[in-house]
């Protein structure tokens, strides 16, 4: 029964973290792009999340040291590719927690008195919250993904066939397609979530292959059908919190469902990564437990103060520059690995070809390119 239970688990944590601030921020910034070519850039995106996904789990396999990523570039591709890795989790990691403190306040104060000011009242609590999860380890969110992960999805769904009778047609502009790639990367990318399963699956290789692949097949399908949703009932009108937007046509109680939808993607998201984050900051940076806690909470509340106050631009970069990164170089790590013949694969039943990676790098990097130019 205990494996069952770890399986339901190790997906519910994948698609958890995975379906997190980025979904809402998607029909925003692709607002000019259209629906055929942002869908297109999901599934493409998609596909590749669960390629390099895949290839983290070989990874982590066949090093054995259950060591993050930063310890992986350091010991296969050298010292200065571990320390501009360690500079890029830094950012990535950071800019994803900053992010996702900064929507909680804006889906969070919809159940509040309307006039007041509950910014920081929200920021404090939630961060209590917060450190508390984090002082009790993965373990508690393993149970807690999969309750809240599936009231998630039943949401999006129910969102989904309500707004079918709302829909306009909309224009697509395929010259943009690359225009939402940093949200869309970042929406899309679960590598905190790796190492997490590949534990709760006792590290056995098919079991993974199934969870990561059937977690972004249902991931995907809830990422377009709420971008369908969201662009063809908002439409131009659609902002950073798409359910004001949707709720104008929809009804009132989108608004309310659509805020604890988010509190719920957020959230789930937050705690995964958060612990991903602490622990990689003890494992490869040596900082001590109480250190490494007081970072991943504190850190937030500092760039806030400092001024940060936009979460679609900050996710935006966050994807395009350390997603992309991070996703090149676990691409380099696997080359490395797995071109010595005396590897064997485990998740995957056999070695991906050298010319397959260098397929999948050009296009991440053509990606990434055609976004900033596109900007």
């Amino acid at each position: 029964m205990n494996k069952y239970t770890n399986k339901i688990k190790a997906f519910a944590t994948i698609v958890g973290t995975v379906i997190g601030l980025g979904i809402f921020a998607i029909p925003y910034v692709a607002r000019d792009v259209g629906v055929m070519p942002t869908m297109g850039l999901i599934v493409f995106i998609a596909v590749m999340s669960v390629v390099v996904s895949i290839l983290y789990a070989e990874i982590i396999l066949f090093d054995k040291r259950e060591e993050c990523v930063v310890s992986y570039a350091k010991r296969y591709l050298g010292a200065l590719m571990g320390r501009v890795e360690a500079c890029s989790v830094i950012f990535g990691y950071t800019g994803s927690i900053l992010a996702y403190v900064l929507a909680i306040t804006i889906f969070f104060k919809e159940f509040l008195p309307q006039g007041g000011n509950y910014f920081w009242p929200i920021v404090l609590f939630y961060t209590a919250i917060s450190s508390l999860v984090l002082l009790r380890g993965i373990k508690v969110l393993g149970s807690l993904e999969v309750v809240l992960t599936g009231i998630m999805c039943l949401a999006f769904v129910l969102v989904f066939g309500e707004s079918l009778s709302h829909w306009k047609a909309l224009d697509s502009d395929w010259s943009k397609v690359a225009l939402p790639y940093g949200v869309v990367w970042f929406t899309l990318t679960g590598g905190s979530a790796i190492p997490i399963a590949v534990r709760l699956l006792e590290k056995k290789g098919n079991k993974i292959f199934s969870s990561i692949l059937w977690a972004y097949v249902l991931i995907t399908l809830i990422t377009v059908m709420f971008f369908v949703a969201a662009i063809k009932t908002g439409g131009q009108k659609i902002g950073p919190n798409p359910f004001i937007a949707m709720s104008e046509k929809m009804g009132k109680w989108v608004f309310y469902l659509g805020s604890l939808i988010g509190i719920i993607a957020v959230t789930t998201s937050h705690w995964t990564l958060a612990a991903y984050f602490k622990n990689v900051l003890r494992k490869d940076f040596k900082m001590s437990e109480i250190t490494s806690w007081l970072l991943v909470v504190f850190l937030p509340i500092i760039f806030i103060l400092l001024g940060a106050s936009n979460f679609v631009n900050v996710i935006g970069l966050v994807g395009l520059i350390a997603g992309t990164f991070d996703a090149l170089l676990l691409l380099a790590i696997y080359k490395n690995i797995f071109s010595r013949k005396n590897t064997v694969p485990r998740v995957l039943p056999f070695k991906l070809p050298g010319a397959v990676i260098w397929i999948i790098f050009l296009l991440l990097v053509g990606a990434a390119l055609s976004s900033i130019l596109t900007e």
